[in-house]
């Protein structure tokens, strides 16, 4: 085996250790991915919850965002 293929396999072998631990840290991290989703899901209070306006409030000030297009 030359020196090239031996780099070739302990690269791929690194790459699939990585993507394996990667994997198997997601699967930790989210278990409820298996849960059955059949049931249907309990209303929950925020969904009537009022979103608040989060435009600025009106003055009495022009807006001057497109002052350099109309000056050209």
């Amino acid at each position: 085996m030359t020196k090239t293929q031996r780099l070739i396999g302990l690269s791929v072998l690194a790459i699939l250790l990585v993507l394996g631990t990667g994997w198997a840290v997601e699967r930790v991290s989210h278990p409820e991915r298996g849960v059955d989703t059949s049931a249907p899901a309990q209303p929950s209070d925020s969904a009537n919850t009022p979103v608040p306006d989060e435009r600025p409030a009106a003055t009495d000030e022009y807006d001057r965002s497109d002052l350099l297009l109309i000056q050209g």
